[in-house]
């Protein structure tokens, strides 16, 4: 319940900075538009810098050794802590935290890690 009260104010904030947010979700989401993805590893999103178009979903992916977020600069969104892989127990590793957002209007869109300040992305919406 938790998780959806923070999407829905989410999505409420974003509504009022001017750009729209859809289909913000810790694990997947039905957008059948364009997909990018980012990789959080090491204190780095890569890439940090990106161009999309309207109705792109956009997903971070965390691959480094500690926790990270995405938390928007103004927006509204936060995908709150993303675990990092942890091995499996069979010599395998799990999957890192996942966050998605299908940003539908067009804007720029800043973003830094709540642990790591210094770690900071920028999209722009076309």
């Amino acid at each position: 319940m938790r998780r959806n009260l923070l999407s829905c104010c989410a999505l409420v904030l974003a509504g009022c900075g001017g750009l729209s947010l859809t289909n913000q979700t810790g694990s997947g989401g039905g957008n059948t538009g364009p997909t990018v993805s980012v990789a959080i590893q090491d204190n780095i999103y890569a890439p940090s810098v990106m161009t999309i178009k309207v109705g792109t979903k956009v997903t971070w992916t965390n691959h480094g050794p500690s926790s990270h977020s995405v938390t928007s600069d103004s927006t509204g969104f936060d995908s709150g802590a993303l675990d990092a892989p942890t091995g499996n127990g069979y010599g395998g590793m799990t999957n890192g935290g996942v966050f998605q957002v299908t940003f539908s209007t067009p804007g720029t869109v800043t973003y830094h890690c709540m642990f790591h300040p210094a770690m900071r992305g920028t999209i722009t919406i076309e």
